[in-house]
């Protein structure tokens, strides 16, 4: 179990450098990333919908995921669709997300360092 709370937080680091990567290269288009509720599944997806940029969070409320606009109060799925709300209907476009292993990151990136915490 510790194991995979290790590789769990190595991710986590890995797409907020991604995220801080994107930000200091000032790509163009804000992006959300979503970790899916069986911990391993991440998506990522262009958080912009008819150059309205979004803020997102997730709707504790029930047992689903689901990720809530700001904005309007839209209702999003792990697919990235609106499934209630102003925006019902819609898609947000996908951005392509690596996902990689630990074992195989090591391997080509040897000079990573690693921080447990506790």
């Amino acid at each position: 179990m510790q194991g995979l709370f290790i590789e769990y937080i190595i991710l986590i680091f890995i797409i907020v450098a991604l995220i801080m990567l994107a930000n200091k290269l000032r790509i163009a288009y804000p992006i959300v990333l979503v970790l899916g509720e069986d911990r391993r599944s991440v998506r990522a997806f262009e958080r912009t919908v008819d150059g309205r940029r979004l803020e997102f969070f997730q709707n504790t409320s029930n047992d689903l995921f689901q990720l809530i606009d700001k904005e309007t109060g839209t209702t999003w799925n792990f697919e990235g669709k609106a499934i209630s709300g102003a925006l019902a209907g819609r898609q947000l476009k996908k951005v392509f997300v690596l996902e990689d292993y630990w074992f195989d990151w090591r391997l080509y990136h040897p000079d990573t360092s690693v921080y447990l915490l506790g």
